[in-house]
């Protein structure tokens, strides 16, 4: 440990050379020491050895600046050119994550990102530097609206926050699936919507519930369209007869084959359906899952069927009041009958 005022005095030869060799012994060794040097000058380097830290002085040469760790734990970068903030050795980690490792030995280690009330900080993921390129995929928070913003390929993808701006935006073609890895049930809960007036969304009352065998629950027992409102409907004209078309639909019982011993199930098979009502048969292609749990019954782009439930139930609706209007026709006769 060394320090010098860095003046070199008029004095006699063996002198000057010690206060030299003192000098260069302070530079070469930062200005090491457990107390600052006693003569100062902007931008100077100190080993503070007793906190540990190497420190600069500021350009106004009022004021220390921490500016790393005396054992290089602060801010290192080592020969793979991958940056450490807390530790000498980032390339330790994960190949795929270790360009910057930040540790901590004990307790919590974070990033801060700080902003304005009105700006945005964010991170962004890119792999080009003209157009989107530059932000392929992104995390951002924007102060002014008080939201998270997650973007994909270049476009935003997920919201949550802003005056009840929360969203999830599947791209063009995209599928968003939620998963679970508990098997088809009536017990197990895929997904739980519930409603919660507490800031922090703890607790809450059930709204709805899907569960991994396809079941849906809802707290009011009910679903429809979004509207019915004849206001925002045109070309309205009374339903021509059903009668044919349901008394020719087909139900069986079944179970599928990627649940085997499932319960039962009662309804329609699409192809047998397609063949009285096409209109309520709808078309897709086969996902790969669907393909495997076949056994090869379905090729790698075939179409897969299904059919629209909800307007077979209307057409049910419109053939029970023909059903009806024949019971109390046949009612009429038999009473004037009974009457002669």
């Amino acid at each position: 440990m060394a320090q010098h005022d860095y003046f070199i005095d008029n004095q006699s030869g063996s002198a000057f050379r010690s206060d030299l060799n003192n000098a260069l012994s302070a530079i070469v060794s930062t200005n090491s020491g457990g107390s600052a040097p006693s003569t100062l000058f902007a931008y100077m380097v100190w080993a503070d050895t007793t906190t540990g830290i190497r420190k600069m002085r500021n350009g106004a040469n009022n004021a220390w600046i921490n500016i790393g760790d005396l054992n290089g734990n602060v801010l290192v970068l080592d020969s793979n050119k991958n940056v450490g903030i807390g530790t000498s050795s980032p390339s330790n980690y994960s190949a795929n994550y270790d360009n910057t490792v930040i540790y901590q030995a004990s307790g919590n280690a974070g990033l801060t990102i700080a902003t304005g009330t009105s700006g945005t900080g964010g991170i962004a993921f890119a792999d080009g530097t003209t157009g989107d390129e530059a932000y392929r995929g992104f995390v951002n928070y924007d102060h002014a609206n008080d939201r998270m913003q997650i973007g994909v390929q270049g476009g935003l993808r997920v919201q949550y926050g802003g005056a009840g701006a929360s969203f999830i935006n599947a791209g063009n073609g995209d599928t968003l699936t939620v998963r679970s890895t508990s098997g088809s049930s009536a017990t197990y809960i895929l997904v739980h919507g519930l409603y919660s007036s507490a800031a922090d969304m703890s607790g809450g009352s059930d709204a709805f519930l899907i569960r991994t065998n396809g079941n849906f629950e809802s707290a009011s027992n009910s679903y429809g369209p979004i509207s019915s409102d004849e206001r925002l409907k045109q070309d309205i004209v009374d339903a021509p007869s059903q009668w044919d078309d349901i008394k020719n639909i087909q139900l069986k019982k079944y179970r599928y084959k990627n649940n085997p011993d499932g319960q039962l199930q009662l309804g329609v098979i699409a192809q047998e359906l397609e063949q009285v009502c096409p209109n309520l048969v709808t078309h897709r292609p086969a996902t790969a899952l669907e393909v495997a749990e076949s056994g090869n019954l379905i090729a790698e782009g075939d179409d897969v069927l299904s059919f629209k439930a909800s307007i077979l139930y209307m057409k049910s609706v419109k053939a029970l009041q023909e059903a009806m209007a024949r019971i109390e026709e046949l009612e009429a006769k038999v009473a004037a009958l009974e009457a002669a």
